[in-house]
C-alpha cells in the first residue's frame, strides 16, 4: 500500500456520538497507518468546499472521521458524489445507523431481529404491551453509546420512556449479549466475536458503565454453535445493509441459544485508551491477538483493495508483509 495516501477527515466539532472517537483516537489511528508504512495524515474540515480539493485525486482514499460536519451538512455525501475513494461506508451503510430503517431491512430479508415498534410521546404505552409484551426496551431511533437507553419493566416506566420523539421501542430478548467486530468485505470479512459481561445486578450496557468501566465488560467468547450463528446473523446483516470495510454488531442471544441483531455500528469507536477503549479493536485482540495498528492497517486494506486501488488484499496480509504479526499475548495497544 506504498502509493496509497489515507486523509482522515475530521469535523472542527468532534463528536463521540457522530464518529469514531475524540482527538486521542485521530491521532492514534493516523499513527496506527505510518507505522504500517502507509501514508497518512489528518486534516480538519470547516465546511464542504474544505473537501473539494480531495476530488480527483489519484491514490487518494479519504477516510471521514464522523457522518456530518455539522447538524445540517454531511460529511459523506460530498465526496461520495464526486467520486471521491472513501474508507468505510457509503450513504446507504451509514443508513444503518438509522435503528427503526436497519431492522425494518434486516427482518425483510430473514435475519433475526426482535419484535420492535417506533414510537413517540403520542403513541398509547397499553398497544406497545399488547403487541410486544413486557419487559421492553426503549432506545433513540439514531444514537450511540447507550444514550438514551432504557428498559421498562411495567406500563408506569414505559409511559415515562415515551416522553422524548424518536423513539424505537423493542422486546426483551437478552439472556446473553455478544458484540462481534468485523473487518473486509464480502467473502474476505473477518469477524471477532466477544461476550458483553454486565456488572451485578444490571440489565444491559447502559452509558455509565460504557464511559467508566468498559475494560471489564469484555471477555472472549465461547467457542460453540452458539457463537458461530451470531457470528454469521452479524456477517449477514452487514451484507444486507452495505456496510463497508469495518463494522460492530450487537448480537442478542435469548434462552434458547437463537441470536437475534439489535444494532449494527457502520462507524464503530477506534479509541486505543488503555483506559477505555473502543469495542472493536478490543474485540480483535482478546479473540485473535491482533494489535491495533492491524487492525487500522487491515480496515485501510479492505478499503484500497474494495477501491480498486491495491490487488491481492487478505485481512491482516500487510501487517503480516512488514512483520506486524499479531500473537495471543499482545494486547490492543502492542507495538511493533
Amino acid at each position: 500500500m506504498d502509493d496509497i495516501h489515507v486523509v482522515v477527515l475530521r469535523a472542527e466539532r468532534l463528536d463521540p456520538l457522530d464518529g469514531w472517537g475524540d482527538e486521542e483516537a485521530v491521532e492514534s489511528v493516523v499513527n496506527a497507518m505510518v507505522l504500517c508504512g502507509i501514508r497518512a495524515e489528518s486534516k480538519l474540515v470547516r465546511s464542504v468546499h474544505d473537501l473539494e480539493r480531495y476530488r480527483d485525486r489519484p491514490g487518494l482514499l479519504a477516510f471521514p472521521h464522523s457522518r456530518r460536519l455539522s447538524s445540517a451538512e454531511s460529511l459523506i455525501e460530498p465526496l461520495e458524489a464526486w467520486g471521491v475513494p472513501l474508507v468505510g461506508s457509503g450513504s446507504t451503510g451509514l443508513a444503518a445507523q438509522h435503528k427503526g430503517n436497519a431492522k425494518r431491512l434486516l427482518a425483510k430479508a430473514g435475519v433475526p431481529t426482535p419484535a420492535y415498534a417506533l414510537a413517540d410521546h403520542q403513541m398509547d404505552p397499553r398497544s406497545l404491551v399488547a403487541r410486544l409484551g413486557l419487559p421492553l426496551v426503549v432506545k433513540p431511533v439514531a444514537g450511540a453509546e447507550s444514550v438514551g437507553v432504557v428498559k421498562c419493566d411495567d406500563l408506569s416506566s414505559l409511559r415515562a420512556a415515551l416522553r422524548t420523539p424518536g423513539l424505537l421501542v423493542e422486546e426483551w430478548k437478552r439472556h446473553r449479549e455478544l458484540t462481534v467486530a468485523i473487518l473486509g468485505n464480502g467473502g474476505d470479512r473477518i469477524a471477532a466475536p466477544a461476550e458483553v459481561v454486565l456488572p451485578d445486578a444490571q440489565y444491559f450496557l447502559d452509558v455509565t458503565t460504557k464511559r467508566e468501566r468498559i475494560t471489564s465488560t469484555l471477555a472472549p467468547a465461547p467457542d460453540d454453535e452458539v457463537t458461530r450463528e451470531a457470528v454469521a446473523a452479524a456477517l449477514e446483516a452487514c451484507r444486507i445493509l452495505d456496510v463497508r470495510d469495518w463494522a460492530r454488531v450487537d448480537v442478542l442471544i435469548d434462552h434458547d441459544g437463537k441470536p437475534y441483531v439489535i444494532d449494527v455500528n457502520a462507524m464503530p469507536g477506534m479509541r486505543r485508551s488503555t483506559d477505555h477503549p473502543s469495542y472493536l479493536p478490543w474485540c480483535f485482540a482478546l479473540d485473535q491477538g491482533m494489535p491495533y495498528h492491524q487492525v487500522v492497517s487491515t480496515v485501510i486494506g479492505a478499503a484500497a483493495a474494495r477501491c480498486g486501488q491495491y490487488d491481492g488484499f487478505q485481512p491482516g496480509a500487510e501487517a503480516a508483509r512488514r512483520g506486524l504479526v499479531p500473537t495471543a499475548q499482545q494486547g490492543p495497544n502492542a507495538s511493533c
